[in-house]
């Protein structure tokens, strides 16, 4: 399984999360197994709901509160305890400064190697 952290705003996925959902869904194609998502933040569930569009099996919605809108350690501590419990063989982010410094907490974290797609 492929576990995507989708960046959204507007109820909407952003750019590079489509592009990190395009090439999940390339590697899924590959034989590494359905694509899964994950989005954080308080109005997360509108920009979970159409991610099916785009190759996502199951969307995984955070809205804790207590994470804020962006707390790249809180959301690395999410992902790392969704990790945990769904064992995907890859997690992907887009090469964002979010995308970036969510992985970089998600490796100290966890002690897994990280890189974030795209630019």
């Amino acid at each position: 399984m492929i576990l995507v952290l989708v960046e959204h705003a507007d109820g909407r996925p952003d750019g590079l999360a489509l592009e990190a959902l395009a090439f999940a869904a390339r590697l899924a194609g590959a034989g590494h197994g359905p694509v899964e998502a994950v989005v954080f933040a308080p109005d997360a569930a509108p920009a979970a709901a159409g991610l099916g569009a785009y190759g996502v099996a199951t969307a995984h919605v955070v809205e804790e509160p207590a994470l804020g809108e962006y707390a790249p350690a809180g959301w690395a501590s999410a992902l790392a305890q969704l990790i945990a419990a769904r064992e995907p063989t890859i997690v992907l982010a887009a090469g964002s400064v979010r995308g970036n410094e969510v992985l970089a907490h998600l490796g100290a974290r966890t002690g897994l190697p990280v890189a974030a797609t795209g630019t």
